[in-house]
């Protein structure tokens, strides 16, 4: 039987990997992380690592395009701080009638971004759909929503008067 790991240095541990490192580097969005060690999680931990690179991507270039695709960090057009902020959080959630009720831990990715319109929403997690145009082949969040799927995860998409936030739920393996 797999053994547990914990959620925030899942995290960590792909934040630190190099070519994801340098590629925000280069980008000048800033990446904020505030994790505790405390839940432990059961995952795959390749594929949850594509999941968050893939929604970190995704929040940084929604962040760029809020700026005007400048890769000044004072040139944020919307009055906020144009960053990407992940925090990890405990739920309880029954996805549907046929589920038991199931203990996740849950890495939640927000930015300060250009939001999605409603009308679109439905959409963004088809393989070939982008927001961005041209210069983006759509694949992305329909990658990270695959890898989460690969474990037993899942990712959702959530919208209110706070912005957006893509949720990532780690299965704990408590019931």
């Amino acid at each position: 039987m797999p053994r547990p790991k914990s959620l925030a240095s899942l995290v960590r541990l792909t934040l630190a990997d190099k070519p994801l490192k340098t590629w925000l580097g280069q980008q000048k969005v800033p990446v904020v992380f505030k994790g505790q060690d405390d839940l432990e999680v059961y995952a795959n931990e390749e594929a949850l690592g594509v999941a968050i690179r893939q929604v970190v991507m995704n929040g940084v270039d929604a962040v760029l395009e809020g700026r005007g695709n400048t890769r000044s960090a004072s040139s944020a057009s919307n009055g906020k701080n144009g960053g990407v902020r992940i925090r990890l959080r405990h739920d309880s959630r029954q996805f549907s009638a046929l589920q038991q009720r199931t203990s996740f831990g849950v890495i939640e990715i927000a930015d300060d971004g250009v939001e999605i319109p409603r009308e679109l929403q439905s959409r963004i997690f088809d393989f070939g759909y982008s927001t961005k145009g041209s210069s983006h082949f759509g694949g992305g969040l329909n990658i990270a929503k695959r890898a989460m799927e690969r474990f037993g995860g899942r990712l959702e998409l959530t919208t209110d008067a706070r912005g957006k936030r893509f949720q990532l739920f780690v299965p704990t393996g408590i019931k």
